[in-house]
Order: C-alpha cells, then sequence, then structure tokens
C-alpha cells in the first residue's frame, strides 16, 4: 500500500502486482517507442542534412518555406541539382 499525497492522509492506494506477462508486453511496448524516437531523430537529421544542401546550392529559404516540401520531394529535388551540377561540370569539360 502506498500512502496518498494529498487529501485524505488515512486513506491508501492499493496496488496489484503485475503478472510476467504484462511486464513482458510493457517491455515490448517501450523497446517499439524507443525505436520509433530513434527512427524519427535519424529521419529528422537527414530532412535537415538536405535542406542545408539545398540551401548550399542556393534554393531560396523562402521558397522552402512557402512550398514545404515533403521529405521525398526534398530528395528528388536535391538529385535533380547535384545531377545537374556534374552534367555542367561534364559540358565544362567537353567544351575546352
Amino acid at each position: 500500500m502506498i500512502p496518498v499525497e494529498t487529501g485524505d492522509r488515512g486513506m491508501k492506494i492499493r496496488t496489484g502486482k503485475a503478472t510476467d506477462k504484462q511486464i513482458s508486453l510493457w517491455k515490448e511496448l517501450d523497446e517499439v517507442s524507443m525505436m520509433n524516437s530513434k527512427v524519427m531523430m535519424q529521419l529528422n537529421k537527414t530532412v535537415h542534412w538536405e535542406i542545408a544542401k539545398l540551401l548550399e546550392l542556393g534554393v531560396s529559404e523562402e521558397w522552402l518555406k512557402e512550398t514545404n516540401p515533403t521529405s521525398q520531394q526534398i530528395k528528388d529535388l536535391l538529385k535533380g541539382f547535384l545531377y545537374l551540377r556534374e552534367w555542367s561540370k561534364d559540358m565544362a569539360i567537353r567544351d575546352e
């Protein structure tokens, strides 16, 4: 029994004992929750890196805010810019 902090000090809260099955389920839920948060953190790092790269390549920050592209659109845009950059380098070498 746990003493109650507020209210009637003579009152106590009854607690039950958790079964092994319940404890196992809680551990699984906790592991899934931790995995989800790690995936989200990695996704955020990736998206922030890609946005930083787009800004470095000259994409307007205002345009990114206005268009609010999805993660996949950001990746596609970045691939397109990097492809064009490489293509322009190849064309410059050919023109020499």
